[in-house]
């Protein structure tokens, strides 16, 4: 059974190297159409119209390729193929290391409900700012929301910002 796979696999890879070899022919016959475009003559009409027909029979032949490669991969493997694609995380998913850090770091309790409503709140921001700045606006967030919600953090907090006050105190009346 694996010898099959591995012949299944080496005959994929000699299509996808010959696609990869008719997209270079196919971006090499591209840079003569520009140049010719780019000094144009009547000299030039009849070798553009032979680089358009080339292309187009390239791009028969990319399409060829791509079928038989595909006729030799069985179907459930290339819906498993883009389902792992569909799966992969995108700027417009919260992010995965925040939510993290929530689940980490929360108190039990609100281990459901402020990564849920954070997630929520998050899509409103995705049409709002954008895929970058609702990633920035959740991670602002999530980490409000630990300093706030976690006993320790707030200690923290309390006890640092009191400890910070004694120093600039102590400094200004010495």
């Amino acid at each position: 059974m694996w010898a099959d796979d591995l012949m299944l696999h080496a005959r994929a890879d000699d299509v996808s190297l010959q696609a990869r070899g008719l997209v270079r022919q196919v971006n090499r016959l591209v840079e003569k159409l520009e140049a010719y475009r780019a000094a144009p003559s009547q000299e030039a009409v009849a070798p553009m119209a032979q680089c358009i027909e080339m292309v187009q029979a390239e791009r028969r032949a990319i399409r060829e390729a791509v079928r038989r490669a595909r006729a030799l991969i069985p179907h459930h493997e290339i819906a498993a193929t883009r389902v792992a694609h569909q799966s992969w995380p995108t700027f417009a998913d919260p992010p995965k290391g925040a939510c993290y850090i929530l689940d980490l770091l929360l108190p039990r309790d609100e281990q459901r409900a402020v990564p849920g409503d954070l997630v929520e709140e998050f899509e409103e921001k995705l049409a709002e700012y954008g895929p970058i700045g609702a990633r920035i606006w959740f991670w602002r967030e999530a980490i409000e929301a630990i300093v706030r919600r976690n006993p320790v953090f707030r200690w923290l907090l309390v006890y640092g910002l009191g400890r910070l006050a004694d120093w600039i105190f102590g400094k200004i009346n010495s």
